[in-house]
């Protein structure tokens, strides 16, 4: 049997309803040199029986060790040269790994490669992108230091070398949460940042408590993983310390942000925004500070009149 160009790596939890559709825009692929891996991660659903209409796909599975361990189980079975990952509620252009592909050869020095993503439409997956005689549109982000400020890249995207993959252990099987961002930092610290297919390839389905989901558990472990970093890598927070300052103001925003929504201790919100703030000073921050500090009082006390008017 050839060695395949791309494997394509899906894990599952508890998502038979959903993964056809992943299956058949990966299968519809315009570049088909590929091999599809499936890894259900200890589900409890109907996977075994959805997945008995698609033979041409590797389909294995574990007990529930988290979605890092599924991806890794997957690789350990993958030949392909290259490795591309898709959750089991997303959905893929047709030309997806055909246009990444290009951009890979023509960026053999960049490791890690993604797209844009849109979670509006899946019709918005139906359109031509236009090629130019220098390849498929890209954005081209050459630092280390872009990955480290924004590292959000969209697990559903990642186009990446098995060998650069394997070189830095995969994903860290510790982690059930914030693993995808532990994993860019690890393979691009000291090379060339990250190339990313300029239109939007991939549909991330709005599934509440999906992977992609926002929380403020996912800040945390987020933050803890920032933090495990320098601790591990010291010099850089030394070279970049605007960057460090920036990067976690920015992190500490968004998660007092979901610490407010969330209804979480007034506390908890305070100190998140508070760093944010100490870090760069800013109007959301002080917004942030000022809602927590007033609103729920003053909710409560409107609550409160309100209550008390009511007739007996």
């Amino acid at each position: 049997m050839s060695q395949p160009l791309v494997s394509v790596v899906i894990p599952v939890y508890n998502a038979a309803h959903l993964v056809s559709e992943t299956l058949n825009s990966v299968l519809a692929q315009s570049m088909s040199d590929l091999e599809v891996i499936v890894v259900d991660d200890g589900s409890r659903d109907h996977i075994a029986e959805v997945m008995q209409g698609y033979p041409q796909v590797k389909f294995f599975r574990q007990a529930n060790a988290g979605v890092s361990a599924a991806r890794n189980y997957g690789v350990s079975h993958a030949r392909g040269h290259w490795l591309a990952f898709v959750d089991s509620d997303d959905v893929w252009h047709r030309h997806k790994l055909r246009d990444q592909l290009r951009l890979a050869e023509l960026h053999p020095d960049v490791p890690l490669g993604t797209s844009l993503s849109q979670s509006d439409s899946l019709a918005a997956l139906e359109f031509e992108p236009s090629i130019g005689p220098d390849g498929p549109p890209c954005v081209l982000h050459p630092e280390f230091r872009d990955v480290f400020q924004f590292p959000y890249l969209g697990c559903s995207g990642v186009f990446v070398r098995r060998d650069d993959f394997l070189s830095v252990g995969g994903f860290d099987t510790t982690l059930r949460c914030a693993e995808d961002v532990d994993f860019y930092l690890r393979l691009t610290h000291g090379r060339r940042g990250y190339w990313r297919l300029a239109y939007d390839a991939v549909y991330v389905r709005p599934v509440e408590g999906s992977l992609s989901s926002d929380s403020a558990s996912g800040y945390e472990k987020t933050l803890a993983v920032y933090q495990r970093f320098l601790s591990r890598h010291p010099e850089f927070e030394r070279q970049e310390p605007a960057v460090v300052r920036k990067t976690f103001a920015f992190l500490y925003l968004r998660y007092a942000r979901s610490l407010l929504r969330t209804g979480r201790p007034r506390a908890e919100t305070l100190d998140a925004a508070w760093r944010a703030f100490k870090g760069v000073p800013s109007i959301d921050a002080l917004m942030v500070i000022v809602r927590a500090l007033f609103l729920q009082d003053l909710l409560g006390w409107v609550k409160r009149q309100r209550q008390a008017s009511k007739p007996s």
